[in-house]
This record gives C-alpha cells, structure tokens and sequence, in this order.
C-alpha cells in the first residue's frame, strides 16, 4: 500500500516554500500518495524515467493476448484507452478504430445550465455548479427525487457541498457500498473538514439505501475515518491541529469508535492532596481560558473569597463539545474532584442548566450514529430512560445530520425505537438546517405548539413511553419545552448528543458564563500576551483588551487555555505553548506532529499527549520539577495529555483540574 510519507510532505513544502513562502501559513488538509507504473531503463536516476505511456504485447513473452498499459498520466487516460482498443482490434482481426476521440463521456452530450438547474431544484448556485461539473446533463437525473422530496437537497457533506439526492444516486446507480466508495464518487469527506461532518450524516442514507446487506455501521465509519487519517497524517500541523482534536473528541469521545482499555498517566498534581481550605481575602486571582477548567478555576478561587478576573480570548472546546462530563474508569475520584464537580454542577443548576448522574451509576445517552454513550454526568434533557421502552425517535425534515430512521433502527437493539419525521412550520421548502436553526425555531410559542401537538398524536397513537429528539430543544428555553411537552404527551422527552458546533455545548459555555457572573467573577474579553514578573513571582498578566495593552495585577495566575481548539497549543515548526513558552513533556525525539502519531485513528496518538510539565501542585516546571513561578498554575487539558481513544472526553477532568488549581491559587500555594 503506499502511503504518503511526512518527510515526503516536508519536502514539497520546502520546494514550494521557495515561490510561496506564506505556503506554511495555509491549511494543508491531506497529502496523497501513489504508484506510477513507469517504463524500465537501462541506469539507476528514476528522475530520467520517461513518462511516457506504451501499450506492451506480451506474445513476444510467451504470453499471447496479455496485453499491458505503462507509463502515462491520467490526464491522457483516454489516448492511453484509445490505442489499447486499437491493438485490441487489430490482434483481434477488428482493425476498426476506436471512437473514443470523437464520442461524448456520459453526461458530456451537452451543456447544463446550473443557473437553470439551481432555480428548477431549488438549490443554491454553488450546489449546482459542482453537479453540472461532475455529471454535465445528467445532472438533472441526479436531482430527479428532489420534486418528490425536497428534503433530499440537504448537504450531506458541507464543505464541497455534496447533497443527499447525490449519495443516494451514487448508491443506486454507481455501485457505492460504502462510505469510501462515496467518497470517490461524490468527493463526500474530501474537504477542510475531511469527514468531521459529513460521516454520520452520509452513513444514514448508505444504510437506508443499502439495508441488511452492509458492513456494521461502526465499521462503515471506522474504516472511513482510517482512510481520512492516512492522508490526515503527514501534514498534521498548524490549523489542522485543531480539526484533529474536534474529530477525535466526535467520533472517539462521543461515539466511542476507539480502542478501549488504554492506558493514560495523569498528571500528578491531580493526585496532591490540597490541604484545609481558608479564606483568601486580599488576594486577586487572574485566570486566563474560559472553558471548563478556567470557569471551575475562577469559581474555586472566588469560594474561598479571592478577587477574580477571567481573562477569554472566545469560547473554545467547551462551547463546541457535547455537553457531556465523563470520567475516566481508570482513574478512581479524589475528594477534590469530587468537590470540584459538585461545586460546578450546583453553580451549573443555579444557572439553569441541570445535569444528572454520580460516581457510582453513569448514565447513557443516544447519539447522532445511534450510538449509547455513557458519561458519569450529562445535561438532564440527554439521560435515556431505563433500555427496553418503547421509544419515537423525532427528525426534523431538512436537518442532516440527525436521521431518525437510522437512529432509530440503530437503537432497536435496546429500546423498541420507531421513527417519525416532522416539518417544522414555515419550513417546509427549507433545507440544510442546523441544529441552531431547529432549536432558534422551536422557541417560537406558535412552532412549539404546532409541532408539539404533531408529536403528541404519533405519542398517543403509538403508546410510545419515551420521545427522543436531536439536541435541538431550544437555545435558552430548554427546560420550559420539555416541561410543556413532557406535561401534554405524559411521557417523559430526551436529546441526543450532537455533533460540533453543538446545541449542548453552547448552552453550557452560556451557563457557564451565568455562573461567573452570579459569583461575581469579572470577565475581561481578552487576548493573553503574556506575564510581568519579579524573579519567581508573577505580579501582573499582560492583556490585550478593547484595542488596548493593560497589565491586570495577580497575586496568582492560572494558564487554562485548552489544546489545540483553544489555542493553549500551537505548531510553529514544532509544538510550543505560545504565549510563555511553557515547558512541555511527551514530545518525543521530536517536536513535529507527525513525529507522534500512530498509523490506526483509533489508536491513542502521542501527540494528544503533549502536555505542560507540571510539579505536584500543578504549576509549570522545567526539568528538575521546579516551577517556573511560585504563583503560577496550569490547567484543563494543557495538564493533562490525555487523548480520547477510550471514549472517554476530558470534561470532568478539566473540571477537577481547573478546581485544584483555583484553590491552590487562591490560598498561595504552599503557604
């Protein structure tokens, strides 16, 4: 199999680097590799090697009607066929000559006018002139389902964008069976985003279309993904990173598609003991991230009476995650995790998003692959009922990436799961929208009742015992729509998790922001650039803020700026912490990315391991384990180095972390 090689990479970006120099700055999302069957010559230069093509007559070999096709380039595929089927001919005693100059490939008979095509189909230009380009006039044939079900508009793969009526025509008519077979017909997954989006969307209608006959679905998905990686791999670096890091947290974290029972050493300033707590008046904590390590950071700090100051550049992981706080079986809860989540979660129920669960009995959730997660907490409008009931999985016409018929024949193993599909009001020609758009809609009273008595009667009739929707149950006004409904159908409502950008993500980061300001934390809308310090002391954090430089004076500061999303970690030829430059360890022999990966996606990747070097109290260190500054704490997944390969996500660990470090800074450390 040939695989594109990093050093391969480097190379090509070396060359090009001399006539582009900002080639580094672009995203480069995949590298490819391949082998060309070149004509043999006499020396050893391969650079000499004619590109040429040659039709080869193997009689002269002994092999008489064997006939081989060598050299060449693609972009002279037909020329090639046309002088193979002209010696075809000729061996054959048909010496008529191939036509193939003159004859039109399929779809090439004339021109489409996408204008036209975009207005008949209802489809955006940009859909239309990627179908005309691929299938010329037959790209009406394409849509043809599109008059009967408007829904099938919907992109299945945003970036290219690739609709739903494509997939399934590539399923029925051009021998897809599976997700990588889409991807060479309709390019499905071969964007910026390389499958992040399009996967759970795209396996619902292959199953749909394929039925009994296909590969389990996680191994669909599985395979996908391996595919994506391979050329993911040699250029994992810069923007990428943080592509990388939202994939994996999907479809390992979430989904669970990774290899379990890894092995993981956390930090040892999760295992100190803290000592007794005390008040902390007079001191003024700075914390700079705002995701969930910094927010449980600025809340530890501000129980024990510290001044805090949040310090956020824009939401990062938090906001794009599920929702979900799991908890590593492999590592058994502290006093202080245990502290640090029931003091977040209570801050989290005053702010009005409840969660649900505890350390001894986790709970599920169904995903958008129809998948069970399981996470020691999750927002209580995802907590699945006991399995076994009888379960209506609820779609919105036009949002692609939740099929209720596939999540619910996913399901039916566990529940007795049936689906029903619903068109939101003044929606009905509408396509392609997102889980915001759904959950903005279902806001609106008139939308919510309407809807709400549709579902009611497919309840009743039905006798189904539970209702579970996309995580699309409003932005703010979650808990009043499950209220209302749960009120007039009887039975109880749920949300699945979701991809990214997530609903549940979004409302937590809002609840966390809630939290911050009834504790009275101050949240300055910030850029880090870095500490003023006397020796060993950190006396101020440098900000840039409202077009302006200021140094917010700290008696402690807390660096919990995530990975790669949130910017904590960034590759400039090398991985580096970029703001103070913090030491790292788990590098290896290498800085580069691609010097920690591993050739399986579900693997545990190195490079998801790199973490800021901490000493026992969870403050930056170099390589004798003595910290950098006294009052100086990191936190959240810069600290930790854990990948999710176990299907497991790092959201109470960051919270557990986050905490330990608000605590240690609001009491100074080992004072």
């Amino acid at each position: 199999e040939a695989r594109p090689e990093p050093a391969e990479a480097e190379y090509l970006l070396s060359t090009l680097e001399q006539a582009l120099p900002a080639i580094r700055r672009a995203r480069v999302i995949r590298a490819m590799a391949g082998v060309r069957p070149l004509i043999h010559q006499p020396g050893d230069d391969p650079r000499r090697l004619t590109r040429k093509h040659q039709v080869v007559d193997h009689a002269e070999d002994g092999a008489p009607g064997f006939l081989s096709v060598v050299g060449g380039k693609m972009v002279l595929y037909r020329l090639m066929a046309e002088e193979a089927v002209d010696r075809v001919g000729h061996l054959l005693g048909r010496p008529a000559p191939c036509r193939t100059a003159e004859e039109p490939l399929p779809g090439g008979e004339a021109l489409a006018d996408p204008a036209r095509l975009a207005e008949e189909y209802g489809l955006p230009l940009q859909a239309a002139v990627r179908l005309v380009s691929r299938h010329g006039a037959r790209a009406g044939e394409v849509l043809g389902e599109v008059r009967q079900a408007p829904e099938r508009r919907t992109y299945l793969c945003l970036c290219e964008p690739v609709t739903e009526a494509e997939v399934r025509h590539a399923v029925r008519h051009e021998w897809a069976r599976t997700l990588d077979d889409l991807r060479r017909r309709t390019r499905l997954g071969t964007g910026p985003c390389q499958g992040f989006g399009c996967t759970a969307r795209a396996v619902a209608a292959l199953v749909e279309e394929r039925g009994p006959d296909l590969l389990p679905t996680s191994e669909q998905v599985r395979a996908f993904l391996q595919e994506r990686w391979k050329g993911r791999q040699p250029v994992l670096r810069g923007l990428q990173l943080a592509q990388e890091e939202l994939t994996r947290a999907l479809y390992l974290g979430v989904e669970g598609l990774g290899k379990r029972g890894v092995s993981w050493e956390p930090p040892a300033c999760l295992r100190t003991p803290l000592p007794p707590r005390r008040q902390a008046e007079g001191r003024r904590v700075v914390v700079v991230g705002g995701g969930l390590a910094g927010v449980a950071a600025a809340l530890a700090a501000r129980s024990l009476g510290a001044e805090v100051v949040l310090v956020r550049q824009a939401f990062g992981a938090t906001a794009l995650s599920s929702g979900a706080l799991d908890w590593p079986a492999d590592l058994p809860p502290d006093a202080v995790a245990r502290d640090a989540l029931a003091m977040l979660l209570a801050a989290l129920e005053r702010a009005g998003l409840p969660y649900r669960g505890g350390w001894g009995a986790p709970l599920e959730a169904a995903t958008s692959l129809g998948r069970l997660k399981t996470a020691a907490f999750l927002p209580a409008s995802a907590a699945l009922p006991e399995r076994g009931a009888r379960l209506l999985v609820v779609g919105v016409r036009g949002l692609g990436e939740f099929h209720a018929p596939f999540v619910a024949q996913a399901l039916a193993g566990e529940f007795q799961a049936e689906p029903l599909e619903v068109a939101l009001p003044g929606t009905r020609q509408a396509d392609n929208l997102t889980p915001f758009d759904v959950a903005r809609l279902l806001e609106r009273p008139e939308v919510e009742r309407e809807v709400g008595e549709a579902v009611g009667r497919a309840v009743r009739a039905g006798g189904f015992q539970s209702v579970l929707w996309p995580g699309v149950l409003g932005v703010e006004r979650t808990a009043g729509i499950r209220a209302a409904w749960q009120a007039a159908w009887g039975v109880p409502v749920w949300e699945a998790l979701g991809g990214s950008p997530s609903v549940h993500g979004w409302r937590l980061q809002q609840a966390l922001e809630r939290a911050l300001r009834a504790a009275g934390v101050e949240v300055v809308p910030g850029r880090a650039l870095g500490v003023h310090a006397e020796g060993r002391e950190v006396r101020a954090v440098r900000v840039a803020w409202r077009e302006q430089k200021a140094d917010l004076p700290a008696s402690a500061a807390i660096w919990a700026t995530g990975r790669f999303v949130g910017g904590g970690l960034a590759d400039d030829r090398g991985l580096r912490e970029p703001v103070l430059d913090l030491p790292l360890e788990g590098l290896g022999e290498g800085a580069h990315p691609w010097t920690l990966t591993r050739a399986a996606f579900g693997e545990v990747q190195p490079l998801f391991g790199v973490r800021v070097r901490t000493d026992a109290l969870g403050r930056p260190a170099d390589a004798r384990g003595e910290p950098l500054y006294r009052n100086l704490w990191a936190a959240g997944a810069l600290v930790l180095g854990r990948d999710y390969a176990d299907g497991t996500g790092l959201g109470s660990l960051c919270v557990a972390s986050g905490a330990r470090a608000g605590w240690w800074a609001a009491r100074g450390g080992e004072e």
